[in-house]
């Protein structure tokens, strides 16, 4: 490969590794710009602290609604119980009414 070929090729990589850069660039001011939209950041260090309030949030937000769940299942449950309890008790002293107009 005579030194033409050899700089010919080295520039033609140099280019192309300038293309990426420059690519790179605009996708993260691309991504600045968005992160400020949405999340009123400057920069990639206030998002993530903002990101790590989000996801503290998240996790109480779901703690409590598991919670919430929680008693409503249990409330649901007794209300049943209590449902099968009464319908037990009507049904036996029907039958104790039936016995006695039978005798």
């Amino acid at each position: 490969m005579t030194s033409l070929q050899k700089y010919t090729s080295l520039k033609n990589k140099v280019d192309s590794l300038k293309e990426q850069a420059d690519k790179a660039q605009g996708a993260y001011e691309q991504v600045l710009i968005q992160l400020e939209e949405e999340l009123g950041t400057k920069n990639i260090k206030q998002a993530r602290i903002v990101l790590s309030e989000i996801k503290q949030e998240h996790q109480e937000l779901e703690d409590e609604f598991i919670s919430a769940l929680k008693e409503w299942k249990e409330k649901c449950e007794k209300a049943k119980s209590k449902k099968s309890e009464s319908s037990w008790i009507k049904k036996s002293r029907r039958g104790t009414k039936q016995k006695v107009l039978s005798k």
